[in-house]
């Protein structure tokens, strides 16, 4: 099935840009960035990919509505992608879509740890508590809360 639209999509694509060249011109340019990202990821439901190409369709929204108005044709593409700003800002929202999802998985896991560490200190405080009030004073250490 996944082949089947992915055949279909290229097929889709290919005409796209045999119909109206500048606009494809257009967003080839602006999400090529974001085409790497689907190249390299390869986790189940590609978050790399999402995390990435949905700010950069939002960048590029503006020239590729902007090619369209222009007619579409291959000079109109030319003329949008001539500024360089233009191509930059779906480009570096690709980068920080990028960087979000690689800093994203990296402070979630900093952040289950400490709060493993803060959960573990007031687990042994508690049990400490418990064993001053109820504890044997006779017992031996286990070394259970080592």
């Amino acid at each position: 099935m996944r082949s089947i639209i992915g055949i279909a999509a290229g097929i889709g694509f290919g005409l796209g840009i045999a119909l109206v060249p500048g606009l494809g011109l257009v967003v080839i340019v602006l999400l090529a960035p974001a085409a790497v990202g689907a190249l390299l990821d390869r986790d189940p439901g590609r978050p790399l990919l999402r995390a990435m190409m949905l700010p950069a369709c939002a960048a590029a929204l503006l020239p590729v509505w902007q090619t369209w108005r222009l007619g579409a044709g291959f000079g109109a593409g030319m003329s949008i992608l001539s500024d360089p700003a233009t191509i930059g800002w779906p480009w570096v929202a690709a980068a920080g879509g990028w960087l979000a999802a690689q800093a994203g998985e990296s402070l979630a896991v900093l952040l289950m740890g400490l709060r493993a560490a803060r959960r573990k200190s007031a687990l042994e405080a508690r049990l400490a508590e418990l064993d001053a009030e109820w504890g044997d004073p006779d017992r031996r250490d286990t070394g259970a809360s080592a």
